[in-house]
């Protein structure tokens, strides 16, 4: 795409440079123009300038918010895209066969990189005190024994074999070591430091064999693509520590020679692109292994989750919106100067010279202007973008910090990734050639449109007539019309929401061109209201209504599709606007002239007004939705509080995943109701439609029901249950008294009350040890039932549900004692006593002491919410912060506008004053004049804004959810835009009204 644009701009340049050569005088006019009127040049370039740096804003902080996302993938596993173990279960690939499959593996063309390694999660600590585990001395770490040799032909770009050097070498009679940068920062430790290995649990208490001691040669962030990889579970706790593969197995007591575990796998491209890859390379693997490796697909894992949400894309349409309004100001200016320009190039006309000679005079100008904003503009749209990315890490500093005042240790690793200026080369190139193509693209049109004017029209500045549309436009309507139907009849046929959806709404929006008449307005307000129509009725139609809540395109439609129509509505109603102004003013008939003239203006320049009403309506269309959408979030949460811990105030548990305090001990404490203990695993479902999922399960107790009571009206029971809405603690109790029934999250498994789910296997490791995402699972560790569990629904909980536990509810004595046994991890949730927030906090303070004593970590439910709330509202004011930036350019546009007219209106100006206009009548009809355009921008916006997010959260997924609007930020944010528009046209209005009559009758130029 970028090669494409590139050569459409080139040759355009060079085509405009040729032409310059070869008409002289043309190129003389058209600079004469641009140094003749210092003032109005300025405008021009300021407002190219102002639009360029919009769109290469918008582009830059989409690049760095794609960078953050996917920043934790790059850090962790660098250009590592599978990872292969040995397929017959045994710990080592069989040495002699693994050359062999090693050869045909390095000779993939889809392979850019393969690195043998063997791998250990052990302990490490400052000599003395791993075997006692002592907090701040140990921690745990993942080993990846290499050969140092290979490490410079794996990934794309290739490591640097230089600090892997030392890898097998002695230092001081020492095991030479390298760490990454969590080790050191986690134990203080640097190059030339020792540490002592700890490989198995069991060595410490065989306290006569002495542990293995490494020098540690260097330290090291991000020098290789596997440097933070910590296995495929991916922990943030743990560190990793560099081996020799020799010195690796000598310190892990293995006796095997060549012995691997594992082979790292490095597809063709750099650390995003080879993902994509990852299904032929686990299809090549499969074809050619012949069963000796079983692959796992650790980065597709990755990306998935840091894709989940689709925020990437959600920011991307922010930023498409913005980019959007630049590209309408650069239009509006250049329509604008092309429309100055049409007396002087008709006079041209008159006087002899060729069309083609007239539509160069404004060409030469736009790429004069052109060529200098587009240059400007990308510093300065990089130096705006950066103030704004500030915002982001004071905001990850901020979170940081309530975190930690709300006693909670929660894991701050989403936020490590530092948010700063990243910006792709593509973006610089993108930008510029933009800032060119567009102004040249409009000027060209613009020119020859105005050289094909009838010359006496075009000297006296008389618009051409309306209504004439050529034998072309008409057959390419009707061709639009018959696309967007088949794109409708398409999407309709295989159930594709987001094609049934854009190709009914094209099919409104492009029949109004197809259908002949002179009575356009109506037509069009009746499609646009048709289209309005049909969006809200859409969540009738089943398949729509099941794409609704997760397709980001869907919503995306919808929003642009209620968008255009409203603007449509209101661009082709102008007159509508002008008559309620009247008639708000007839009573008034000393202000009567001064309207009628101030409108006047902008409802015979349609395109300009129309360019500068949709400049606004759609930045503040975009502040809107991101305005209520986090707003009615807020207020849900506020109202749906107990629904986080199921009724429950405090979480506790250790990283351990092990309680050492009962539930009955909680409960004994002075301002504790109730307290509960709850056994997490992950478990392996088939679901009542055949499909195997993986899901956590929660193991509930006897005490759970109570401090488990609250309504929750949406719960879907079977017929028995009807009273669980009104209080849960039903449902709670029906699961303890009825081992075979169990209550599930809608949201992460779709069944129905009545429905069977049958478990095949459980995990015994460790999957969830508080509100944060569950671990990978090793093949290992899941434990097959010598008898499936079939078990029945009794109670589903609604998707919408605001919870932090989401899975299968069971009654813990349901599962044998044996899988109970191995489930090591554990969640304590306590009740509090207190009614208000201060009397629970109190209470809360008390609790939290005695958890931190006994080395576990609690979380107060408030303090979520806070923490959520912040987050929520720090992540919406950068992108508040990011569309006021757009939102400047309607104000910058508007400004412009202003001056531009009172430039060329100085002759009617000064008329004007000749037949008893005062300069307050003059003043005021600029500002009315302002105000029309950027009222009428405003109100489509927020009614836009309003309608969409209504749409939105009246669909069925979202069943449940209360709609809120923030009236008082919409106004206040409203006013503010309105003010700072008008005093942005104050200086072109006060200019007008202090205009000599004598003076501005006699100005022509």
């Amino acid at each position: 795409m970028i090669n494409i644009l590139s050569y459409v701009v080139a040759a355009l340049i060079l085509w405009l440079v040729f032409s310059m050569l070869k008409n002289p005088v043309m190129l003389k006019m058209s600079f004469k123009n641009a140094f003749r009127r210092k003032a109005e040049t300025l405008l021009v370039i300021l407002g190219s300038l102002i639009g360029t740096a919009l769109i290469v804003g918008s582009m830059a902080m989409n690049d760095s918010f794609q960078k953050f996302l996917y920043a934790r993938v790059e850090h962790s596993l660098g250009e590592i895209d599978e990872v292969l173990k040995p397929g017959d279960g045994k710990p080592y690939f069989d040495a002699e066969k693994l050359k062999e499959q090693l050869a045909w593996l390095e000779d993939s063309t889809l392979i850019d990189g393969v690195l043998p390694a063997i791998t250990k999660n052990i302990t490490i600590g400052i000599p003395g005190e791993t075997r006692k585990l002592t907090p701040g001395k140990t921690m745990d770490t993942f080993l990846i024994g290499i050969n140092p040799a290979e490490v410079n032909s794996f990934g794309s770009k290739g490591g640097s074999t230089d600090i892997f050097e030392a890898l097998g070498e002695k230092s001081d009679g020492y095991i030479t070591a390298i760490i990454n940068k969590k080790v050191a920062d986690s134990l203080g430790v640097g190059k030339g430091d020792l540490l002592e290995i700890l490989p198995d649990a069991s060595y410490r208490l065989l306290s006569w064999i002495k542990l293995p001691v490494v020098k540690i040669t260097d330290v090291v962030d991000q020098a290789a693509d596997f440097v933070n990889y910590t296995g495929t579970e991916m922990n943030p706790m743990r560190g990793t520590i560099l081996l020799s593969a020799n010195d690796a197995r000598k310190a892990l007591g293995i006796n095997i020679p060549d012995a691997f575990s594992d082979i790292f796998i490095s597809n063709k491209g750099d650390y995003l692109k080879g993902e994509a890859l990852t299904p032929k390379v686990v299809a090549f693997v499969k074809t050619h292994g012949d069963g000796f490796f079983d692959i796992e697909t650790v980065k597709s894992e990755v990306v998935s989750d840091a894709s989940q949400g689709n925020i990437g894309l959600i920011f991307l349409a922010l930023s498409l919106f913005a980019i959007v309004a630049g590209i309408f100001l650069l239009i509006n200016i250049y329509i604008m100067l092309s429309e100055e320009r049409k007396v002087e190039l008709g006079t041209l006309r008159a006087i002899g010279f060729k069309r083609n000679e007239v539509s160069k005079v404004i060409t030469f100008e736009g790429f004069f202007y052109s060529l200098f904003a587009a240059i400007a503009g990308i510093p300065t749209g990089l130096f705006i973008t950066k103030f704004i990315l500030s915002k982001f890490v004071n905001l990850v500093n901020n979170i940081s910090v309530l975190i930690s005042s709300a006693g909670s240790r929660l894991s701050t690793s989403a936020f490590e990734a530092t948010f700063d200026l990243y910006v792709k080369p593509s973006t610089l190139i993108y930008g510029f050639l933009l800032g060119m193509m567009i102004p040249i693209l409009v000027s060209l049109y613009a020119g020859r449109k105005i050289s094909r004017m009838n010359i006496v029209r075009a000297v006296r500045n008389i618009p051409e007539e309306l209504g004439i549309e050529t034998k072309s436009f008409k057959l390419l309507s009707i061709l639009s019309v018959i696309i967007s139907a088949l794109i409708a009849f398409g999407g309709f046929r295989s159930e594709n929401a987001s094609f049934f959806v854009l190709g009914v709404v094209l099919v409104l929006f492009t029949l109004p061109l197809a259908i002949p008449t002179k009575k356009k307005r109506l037509v069009v307000s009746f499609f646009s209201i048709a289209a309005l129509g049909f969006i809200f009725w859409s969540n009738s139609v089943d398949f729509v209504n099941k794409a609704g809540s997760d397709s980001i395109t869907l919503i995306a439609i919808k929003g642009f599709s209620i968008l255009l129509s409203v603007m449509l509505l209101g661009t082709y109603n102008l007159k509508i606007f002008e008559w309620i102004l009247l008639k708000l003013f007839k009573r008034s008939k000393k202000h009567t002239p001064t309207l009628k003239i101030s409108i006047s203006f902008p409802a015979r320049n349609k395109l300009t007004t129309a360019m500068t009403i949709a400049m606004y309506a759609m930045v503040v269309y975009i502040i809107t939705v991101i305005s209520i959408i986090p707003y009615t979030q807020e207020k849900n949460l506020a109202e749906s509080r107990n629904l986080f811990l199921y009724g429950y105030d405090v979480y506790a548990s250790s990283l351990s995943g092990e309680t050492t305090m009962s539930a009955t001990e909680f409960s004994t404490l002075e301002g504790v109701q109730a307290a509960t203990t709850i056994l997490v695993g992950r478990a392996k479902v088939i679901t009542p439609v055949g499909e195997s999922k993986k899901v956590n399960v929660y193991l509930i107790d006897e005490k759970f029901p109570e401090g488990s009571s609250f309504a929750l009206k949406n719960l879907k029971t079977t017929g028995s249950l009807k009273g669980a809405r009104s209080d849960i603690s039903v449902l709670w109790n029906y699961l303890v008294s009825h081992p075979e029934a169990i209550a599930i999250s809608e949201s992460v498994l779709k069944a129905n009350p009545g429905d069977n789910v049958t478990i095949t296997e459980f995990s015994s490791e460790q999957a969830f040890s508080g509100p944060q995402q569950p671990r990978r699972e090793n093949k290992s560790v899941w434990i097959p039932l010598e008898s499936p569990m079939k078990l029945s629904v009794v109670g589903v909980i609604p998707e919408d549900t605001l919870s932090m536990f989401n899975g299968i509810f069971i009654y813990s004595k349901s599962l044998p004692e044996e899988i109970r046994a191995k489930l090591s991890s554990k969640m304590l949730f306590i009740s509090l006593n207190g009614n208000s927030y201060e009397e629970k906090k109190t209470n809360y303070e008390k609790v939290s002491s005695l958890v931190g004593m006994s080395g576990m970590f609690s979380i107060f439910i408030d303090d979520i919410l806070k923490i959520i709330n912040s987050s929520i509202k720090g992540i919406v004011e950068i992108f508040r912060s990011f569309l006021y930036f757009g939102m400047f350019v309607g104000i910058a546009g508007t400004a412009i506008t202003m001056f531009k007219a009172f430039y060329r209106r100085k002759r009617i100006i000064g008329i004007l004053k000749s037949i008893g206009f005062t300069r307050n009548m003059i003043f005021s009809s600029f500002w009315i004049e302002a105000s029309f355009s950027v009222i009428i921008g405003l109100l489509l916006g927020f009614l836009t804004g309003i309608l969409t997010t209504y749409e939105m959260f009246s669909s069925p997924a979202l069943e449940g959810l209360n709609f809120y609007i923030p009236w008082s930020q919409l106004m206040i944010m409203g006013f503010s835009f309105y003010v700072i528009s008008l005093l942005s046209t104050f200086v072109p209005s006060y200019l007008a009204s202090k205009l000599p009559p004598a003076e501005a009758i006699r100005y022509f130029e």
